[in-house]
């Protein structure tokens, strides 16, 4: 489940999501839909002109639009599709990711409302109706929501998990960690549930916290939020050096993930290897040129070596996108 991960970048976006709504009427005409150069929106387009009211070639092209970023132009197709049969799932769980994704909140939140009136016992759809009134703070109707699905199944291991990130989002930290326990005492193979409770016990200070990573890790071994995990455990409680494989592995999975470098630059500075450090917190800067906190560490790094002009050069960069950054300016003065 994508959910845990992407709950606080989504709410970042959630008071322009509220005013995006109320715009949302201006939508694209489907005469202005294009391949973008893409052989296989031609083919399906070509298809739906001979097939005009083929519910699942709207779907396909939907979603090939949705993984472009092209939302309005797939919110056009799901809705067209719904049209033709309501009663397909996917095309009204798409449709509210479309929706959320291209800021209209509340119009996601009242598609997956108008999919539990069609599908009012359906666990996955129930499931992400919760995600979204998490997501939007509803916290009421997100416990109304859980109790109906724990009604119709009260084992139900994914029920618990939402539980504690509804209370992990409240702030009810001893809450969210008895939900996940009970999330992986029903399903041990619930990589989100491990992950969330080895989060709050690694707040904790709990040793337990690393075996919690290690079931994550367990269930797969490449996925990169359990690496990153289980190696900023190790990192922060006195393992620096055990923590850099496990970064560099998420570097090899992905070279364009730019906390690995940045970690790994972290974890030589506990080293003390702090030309190594100055490196791979220049790597991350150059996977993302906003790392507000890879530039500071680039400049802390630069000063340990004892080049003031670069150490300069990096903490002004820090002020160029956040220019009240206290750190930075301290840093400045004691330059």
């Amino acid at each position: 489940m994508r959910f845990i991960f992407l709950l606080l970048s989504i709410s970042l976006f959630f008071f322009a999501s509220c005013e995006s709504d109320k715009n949302s009427d201006n939508k694209v005409e489907p005469a202005i839909i294009s391949s973008g150069g893409s052989p296989l929106i031609e083919k399906l387009t070509q298809e739906i002109k001979d097939n005009p009211k083929d519910h699942t070639i709207l779907y396909k092209r939907a979603k090939i639009f949705a993984q472009k970023g092209d939302r309005e132009l797939a919110i056009i197709d799901l809705e067209k599709a719904i049209q033709f049969d309501s009663l397909q799932p996917s095309y009204h769980h798409l449709l509210a990711d479309c929706y959320l994704d291209n800021l209209q909140s509340r119009k996601a939140l009242q598609q997956m409302k108008r999919t539990m009136s069609i599908f009012p016992k359906r666990i996955p759809s129930l499931l992400k109706l919760i995600e979204y009134q998490i997501i939007l703070k509803q916290y009421d109707d997100t416990f109304k929501s859980l109790e109906l699905l724990l009604k119709i199944d009260p084992q139900n291991a994914e029920a618990f998990f939402m539980t504690g990130v509804l209370y992990e989002d409240m702030g009810q930290k001893d809450k969210a960690v008895k939900a996940y326990q009970k999330a992986v005492q029903y399903d041990s193979d619930l990589l989100d549930g491990w992950l969330g409770l080895g989060n709050l016990l690694a707040e904790k200070k709990d040793k337990n916290a690393g075996r919690c990573y290690d079931n994550a890790l367990r269930i797969d071994s490449e996925n990169v939020y359990a690496i990153e995990a289980k190696a900023s455990y190790l990192a922060n409680n006195g393992q620096p050096l055990e923590s850099l494989p496990l970064f560099r592995k998420i570097i090899k999975i992905n070279p364009q993930i730019a906390s690995a470098y940045y970690n790994i630059g972290i974890a030589y500075l506990k080293l003390d290897s702090i030309p190594q450090a100055y490196n791979h917190f220049g790597l991350a800067t150059k996977m993302d040129k906003m790392y507000i906190e890879a530039y500071y560490y680039k400049g802390y790094s630069a000063s340990l070596m004892g080049n003031k002009e670069l150490a300069k050069k990096n903490f002004e960069q820090v002020l160029k996108f956040d220019p009240d950054n206290k750190a930075a300016l301290d840093a400045l003065k004691r330059l």
